[in-house]
């Protein structure tokens, strides 16, 4: 539950998609100094997991959360 993939994989347990960008956004959770951004794997069947990516910086700049959720749709097809 803590750490964007964590919390990406919760939210689409929990599908919670109302007011919701598709992927997850954290910083200094998992490591002073570090930023996430991760999405989930949604529609693949006996997989739970997200794609994220970790960087070392106070935040995560706006572009990459939506790129984060097109990277994670092409792992989903890829899957499926």
């Amino acid at each position: 539950d803590r750490g964007a993939a964590g919390r990406a994989i919760l939210s689409a347990r929990q599908q919670t998609t109302a007011g919701h960008p598709g992927y997850t956004l954290t910083h200094g959770e998992l490591e002073a100094g570090a930023s996430g951004a991760a999405a989930p794997l949604v529609g693949v069947t006996g997989v739970e997991g997200s794609v994220g990516v970790v960087m070392l910086a106070d935040a995560v700049p706006e572009r990459v959360g939506p790129r984060v959720l097109d990277a994670a749709r092409e792992v989903a097809d890829a899957l499926r």
